[in-house]
């Protein structure tokens, strides 16, 4: 039986291309969807000439699996990978934060408080305690302030 199976080239890349749209299933690359539909066309033609021999069928499988993964990545371009810089720096959440003066500033350095945390700032200018100003950016540790407008 394995032997009729073995001669028949039909059912050989049927099984194939169904192997692959399987694991297509659990790996979802893309990649081996193209991969299947060459083993498919591949089925169709080994119908139509079922006197190619295995070799050529090889061969013909090989050059529609190149063919269908080029077109295929090119037809169903894989998204974009999104950059989120921020996504583990809590930090960078302050910017756009109101943050009230602590302790007067002197030469552009000084504290602020936002919610129940003290923070070190730097200004352009030396804000008085009890001013309200904005954070424009986080520099490690250190807010960067400028007055609301």
């Amino acid at each position: 039986m394995l032997d009729t199976f073995l001669q028949s080239g039909v059912w050989v890349w049927a099984t194939i291309g169904v192997f692959l749209l399987v694991a297509e299933l659990f790996t979802g690359t893309m990649y081996l969807l193209w991969i299947a539909v060459a083993a498919f066309i591949t089925t169709l033609i080994v119908a139509i000439f079922p006197n190619l021999g295995m070799p050529f069928e090889a061969i013909i499988f090989s050059i529609i699996a190149v063919i269908t993964v080029v077109f295929g990545r090119k037809l169903f371009p894989p998204p974009p990978k999104q950059v989120n810089e921020d996504i583990n720096n809590p930090n960078v959440r302050l910017i756009g934060q109101i943050v009230i003066v602590s302790d007067d500033f002197v030469g552009g350095t000084g504290a602020v408080k936002h919610g129940d945390t003290r923070w070190r700032a730097t200004a352009k200018t030396n804000p008085k305690a009890g001013e309200s100003l904005k954070v424009i950016a986080v520099d490690g540790a250190t807010l960067i302030i400028e007055p609301v407008t």
